[in-house]
């Protein structure tokens, strides 16, 4: 990241309300993923993402469909 998202996300890490990373699953771990960048974005003013556990998932395949398709064209 920036320099600025590194601060704001070394801040974040370190605030008590977001806890610790939850990995009992991939799920857990994806929407915690997702907080945090919302609680960065909310500081530095950018817009926040939607953590629908979904809609992460269809994000994430969505960008790995452009990037096969990429790679089958190179």
């Amino acid at each position: 990241p920036c320099k600025l998202c590194r601060k704001h996300l070394q801040q974040q890490l370190r605030e008590p309300s977001l806890g610790p990373p939850r990995v009992e699953n991939r799920r857990a771990l994806s929407t915690w993923i997702c907080e945090l960048h919302n609680m960065v974005n909310a500081d530095i003013g950018k817009p926040q993402i939607d953590c629908n556990p979904f809609k992460i998932d269809l994000m994430y395949l969505k960008d790995l469909q452009t990037i096969k398709k990429l790679k089958s064209s190179v």
